[in-house]
């Protein structure tokens, strides 16, 4: 799965880093430090190498296999619903704030990932996502890439791992200094506000990230060490610019963003009414009978929907689930892409910590897939309270939806909370009658009604599913009416906190 937190046995915590012997490119400068780096020795298994896996795996590993040079090493991997495989070296001692050339062979007939693993000089451990290459099509194909060494960092341990139904051969692996790494990169920093406009008294969100810093400090319109990437809520009164300059071994990038504050304020809506009725068909979980059933009917009837997706099912390739490249296709049609965490956790029942993973590597997943931001998240279950809209807001999303299955749930005021958005949530008993005359109260009283969609399919499934004929009708009403339909954020857009 891209960018997930791998797991590594104990084993590989431990054993003597000797110098490799493969050929070395032009842009090493230092000798190449991995240990039997061409999988050369070994009997059974490569010397200085570990075999390992976690999750709900079936892998089977080869060794020796046709190399790419000589002897490789291989995996097969004939099921999995979540969790990977691979090769691992030994532990690699490195110096921190250093680049290092980092490259392998490999030979696969499904898209692959390349992890790390950082072992600190205190003792504690942090991994990394570094890349996913492509199938190669079962021919040799060689992968490189730079990794900078963050500060406190020791030693390293590189993965090439396969995480679906597959099979993955590697050899003649490459760590070494890179040429010239005694000039350190320069920090690149950006830094945004969303949104870059307020009335008096309200709130945007600074993100920032950088490379190759080790600290920043801000000023301006704010003050003190920052992280070297994260947000935080500023609440200016007047027009106010905000300044970051971060500095590492290269020296130092300084950045600025600004935020206009609106003193005219605007008049009030007309309380608990919008100017007019409005409904929002929302999608949870990225079921694939989504895409394959119910986006059809929405493209026909020109009506643009809110998906929200559950990022580990659709990393992990598991069934019933929609791939990448589906999500992908929704968002190209101009539909909008939503969060719904990572594993489908109780937001309301976990720390800040967890809460901050849940919510913040579903949104940087789907950010990286789409190219664009998502800025809107649905709590699991429905289930928050007051921590969970906070640090939704930390994360950068500008508004949240809730969910419960009673009808008259799903409707929403002009004054209904930015971060307490609510939908109805349907089982199968509910007819479509009902829902027909709940469109009809939105329109009537100028509401906003949001119905959250599970399951489409063509007879019905678990309690939370719809039929393709019933999720049709539904749609054949609403462009009947003429009412209006938004996405979430769309509709967020029009409330006033």
């Amino acid at each position: 799965m891209g960018r997930k937190v791998v797991r590594i046995f104990s084993a590989l915590l431990v054993g003597a880093v000797l110098l490799g012997s493969s050929p070395l490119p032009a842009f090493a400068a230092g000798p190449n430090l991995v240990s039997n780096p061409s999988l050369e020795t070994g009997a059974g298994t490569p010397d200085m190498w570990t075999a390992t896996y976690w999750g709900n795996v079936t892998p089977t590993f080869q060794y020796p296999v046709p190399g790419h040079t000589g002897n490789g090493a291989g995996i097969t991997l004939n099921a999995n619903t979540s969790g990977d495989a691979r090769w691992a070296h030994d532990p690699i001692p490195v110096e921190a704030g250093v680049t290092y050339e980092y490259s392998n062979w490999y030979a696969s007939n499904v898209a692959t990932e390349i992890n790390v693993l950082y072992m600190y000089t205190d003792g504690h451990v942090s991994y990394g996502w570094v890349a996913s290459p492509a199938s190669s099509a079962n021919a040799w194909k060689q992968f490189s890439t730079t990794l900078k060494i963050p500060t406190g960092v020791s030693s390293v341990v590189l993965f090439h791992l396969i995480d679906r139904k597959g099979t993955l051969a590697v050899d003649d692996f490459i760590l070494a200094k890179q040429s010239g790494g005694s000039v350190p990169n320069k920090p690149t920093v950006t830094l945004s506000a969303n949104p870059t406009a307020v009335s008096a008294g309200s709130s945007s969100t600074l993100s920032w990230n950088s490379q190759y810093a080790d600290t920043c400090v801000a000023s301006g319109g704010w003050t003190g060490n920052k992280s070297v990437t994260g947000n935080e809520i500023v609440t200016p009164t007047v027009n106010t610019s905000y300044t970051l300059a971060c500095t590492g071994a290269g020296g130092t990038t300084s950045v600025s963003t600004s935020v206009t504050v609106n003193t005219v304020q605007p008049p009030p809506p007309t309380p608990g009414q919008f100017s007019e009725g409005m409904v929002t068909l929302s999608f949870d979980d990225a079921w694939t009978s989504q895409y394959t059933n119910a986006l059809p009917i929405l493209n026909q009837a020109g009506i643009k929907g809110t998906f929200y997706i559950l990022s580990e099912p659709v990393q992990g390739g598991w069934s019933s689930y929609m791939t990448p490249q589906q999500v992908k296709t929704i968002a190209q049609q101009g539909h909008e892409i939503g969060g719904h965490t990572v594993t489908h956790a109780d937001l309301s029942t976990l720390s800040s910590s967890r809460i901050d993973r849940e919510i913040k590597n579903s949104k940087t997943y789907l950010q990286n897939l789409l190219g664009t931001a998502v800025t809107t998240l649905a709590y699991p279950y429905g289930s928050y309270n007051t921590t969970v809209i906070n640090r939704t807001k930390l994360a950068g999303y500008g508004n949240a939806r809730t969910a419960d299955p009673t009808i008259a749930y799903g409707f929403n005021a002009a004054t209904q909370p930015k971060y307490e958005i609510n939908s109805f949530s349907p089982n199968k008993n509910v007819s479509v009658a009902s829902i027909k005359s709940a469109i009809d109260q939105a329109k009537a009283n100028k509401q906003w009604f949001v119905f959250s969609v599970h399951e489409v399919l063509p007879s019905g499934g678990d309690e939370y599913s719809m039929t393709t004929a019933q999720f049709k009708e539904v749609v054949e009403y609403i462009k009947a009416t003429g009412i209006k339909t938004v996405t979430i954020a769309q509709g967020a857009a029009l409330l006033p906190n």
